[in-house]
C-alpha cells in the first residue's frame, strides 16, 4: 500500500515540479507517504535522524519552488 501511494505521490510531484530529478521525487513522494501515518506507528529512528531525513527530502523541492513563489 505504501508503494502505491508513493507511486501516486511521485506521479503528482513530477506535474507540480517537473524539475526535481527522479531521485529528489522518489525521496520526497517516500517521505510523505510515510509521515502520513507517522503517528499511528511507533518511530524507527531517533528524532533527529529522522528530522535528517525529512529535511533530505523535502528540501530539493522547496528550493525548486522558493524561487518561483517570490
Amino acid at each position: 500500500m505504501l508503494t502505491a501511494a508513493a507511486d501516486i505521490a511521485a506521479t503528482h510531484y513530477r506535474e507540480l515540479a517537473p524539475g526535481l530529478d527522479e531521485a529528489a521525487t522518489a525521496l520526497l513522494s517516500e517521505t510523505v507517504v510515510r509521515l502520513a501515518p507517522n503517528h499511528l506507528v511507533p518511530p524507527i529512528r531517533p528524532a533527529a535522524e529522522a528530522a535528517d531525513v525529512i529535511c533530505a527530502a523535502v528540501a530539493p523541492f522547496l528550493a525548486h519552488h522558493s524561487s518561483t513563489m517570490e
